[in-house]
């Protein structure tokens, strides 16, 4: 439940206090030193609070039944770790969907399966690191993200069945030398602009093994 307010001094002979779960659907009136003596430096609550009486809003959760994230509200960073994402048939039913166009950044550790949906219309990233433990890609996982202008993929083939990228005007993708396929996420790369779009054209930069659609 929620509380109306938090006195100052309430926590001051706390000094190892280190986590507080707070499970409120109202932030609560209190003042920005409320933590100061105490060692918490981060506090979890739930996906839509942005300030927690002067303590960093960290929001936790799972999205696959071995993969975790972490959403840092002041850094408006999200964080994936580990195993499968579970495919989002909709983008509403994403944990950080009421956060979505507030992330900045996209952090992916030891991530297998990026699921449907997982970032459809986070529209503040510019740059995205796939690393090689991610090898399948739902439809629309980066749709919509209409500032993502570089994307690196450091597996060895084509992660996905779809197309990720709906909705992405202009953007770079960075492929290792050792990648195999013949198609990126929708794009195919032996034809001019298949896949690509009607005003969209790819092209491999001389002496490198990068992608650059336009």
């Amino acid at each position: 439940s929620s509380i109306g307010n938090i006195k100052e001094g309430i926590f001051d002979s706390m000094s190892s206090l280190t986590t507080i779960e707070y499970e409120g659907n109202a932030e609560p009136i209190c003042p920005s030193t409320l933590f100061k003596k105490t060692s918490i430096q981060t506090v979890n609550v739930p996906i839509d609070y942005c300030l927690f009486c002067g303590a960093v809003p960290l929001t936790k959760g799972k999205c696959g039944n071995e993969c975790s994230y972490i959403f840092n509200h002041k850094e408006k960073s999200l964080e994936i770790n580990g195993g499968e994402m579970i495919d989002f048939e909709d983008v509403t039913e994403v944990p950080w969907y009421l956060q979505m166009s507030n992330i900045k950044t996209i952090v992916l550790k030891d991530v297998k399966h990026i699921g449907k949906n997982s970032f459809n219309g986070a529209s503040l990233i510019t740059e995205i690191s796939i690393p090689s433990s991610v090898t399948s890609i739902g439809d629309n996982a980066f749709s919509y993200c209409s500032n993502l202008i570089k994307v690196e993929y450091q597996g060895t083939s084509n992660p996905c069945q779809g197309n990720a990228f709906v909705g992405i005007a202009t953007y770079r993708i960075n492929l290792p030398e050792t990648y195999s396929s013949r198609s990126f996420c929708g794009i195919i790369l032996n034809e001019t602009t298949s896949g690509c779009g009607s005003k969209c054209t790819w092209k491999i930069e001389e002496g490198t093994n990068k992608l650059v659609i336009e």
